[in-house]
């Protein structure tokens, strides 16, 4: 399996985005995750056609405000 390409992706952040540090944080995890990003993007893919699903990722960065990435 290739790894999710985040590279190829736009992140979107709200106007109370986090600071860029944290950014930085977010998207090294992000590119860290990536067979996993690609294996949820797998399997939500396949499911979606019998019924809505949701995988959701928590991610550990250093800041005081916890994120998740969630694949719908």
């Amino acid at each position: 399996m290739c790894p999710f390409q985040i590279e190829k992706c736009q992140v979107v952040w709200s106007k109370d985005s986090p600071s860029e540090k944290e950014r930085q944080s977010i998207i090294k995890e992000l590119k860290e995750m990536s067979f996993e990003i690609q294996e949820a993007v797998n399997f939500t893919k396949e499911l979606s056609e019998v019924k809505m699903n949701e995988v959701k990722f928590w991610l550990s960065t250093e800041g005081e405000i916890g994120y998740t990435l969630s694949l719908l």
